[in-house]
């Protein structure tokens, strides 16, 4: 079998200079003669966009901390209507509803289906940012996932039932184009499960600072309750 370092990852810079994007690859056909191989749309992209934050992020590793907000409030929503809200994600106002099987009508996503949003988005596209940094061409990806909780526990119908989801599933469909061994497919799909951070939290959860204020008539906040 062959040998692949993921490792390789780090440093790509040495593809792109022995490839560079510019320049089509050459190969020796069947016929002995040399012909040209066109390259791959986006081809070391992402080399060419994360070596620098490497390198930055080597030295001054405080960088490297960013944070991803969102904020789900009242906004246009009228709060006598307990089933319908919005959640603010960079700029864009995501419909949220309630699910049906705790009463909502699940006419717009709601917040279980944001999650597995969150991760299978994630998990796709560092499948494709790998991909691309191994220079493996993709002809289909299509990443599906599916929580699973008994609502039970967020009725508080049983304290046997714990609060959360139970069991998620992930399915991974994908093709890539032909050469691609399959050493160097499960490199890639090994390195994208450990770098895929939304499905590293779920399987590692960070503590939860919850903050909780109250805003009075006069818009003062008072203590946290």
């Amino acid at each position: 079998m062959e040998n692949v370092n993921v490792e390789n990852l780090k440093s790509p810079a040495s593809h792109a200079a022995a490839k560079p994007a510019s320049e089509p690859a050459r190969d020796v056909s069947s016929t002995g003669g040399p012909q040209e191989c066109p390259q791959l749309p986006y081809q070391f992209e992402m080399a060419r966009r994360q070596e620098p934050l490497a390198l930055l992020y080597k030295r001054s590793p405080n960088l490297a901390w960013v944070g991803d907000d969102a904020v789900a409030g009242t906004g246009n929503q009228s709060l006598s209507d307990p089933l319908h809200t919005a959640v603010r994600v960079a700029g864009v106002d995501i419909p949220v509803g309630v699910h049906r099987a705790v009463g909502g009508d699940s006419d717009d996503p709601v917040p279980g289906e944001l999650l597995s949003a969150a991760l299978a988005a994630c998990l796709e596209s560092t499948i494709r940012v790998i991909a691309n940094r191994l220079n493996v061409g993709l002809t289909f990806l299509e990443v599906t996932t599916r929580a699973e909780v008994d609502v039970r526990g967020t009725l508080r119908l049983s304290r046997d039932v714990p609060i959360g989801f139970q069991k998620i599933t992930v399915n991974v469909d994908i093709a890539v184009v032909d050469g691609v061994s399959p050493a160097l497919m499960s490199a890639l799909l090994k390195a994208a499960e450990t770098s895929c951070v939304v499905m590293q939290t779920l399987r590692q959860p960070p503590e939860i600072d919850l903050n909780i204020s109250r805003s009075d008539e006069e818009g003062s906040i008072s203590d946290a309750l």
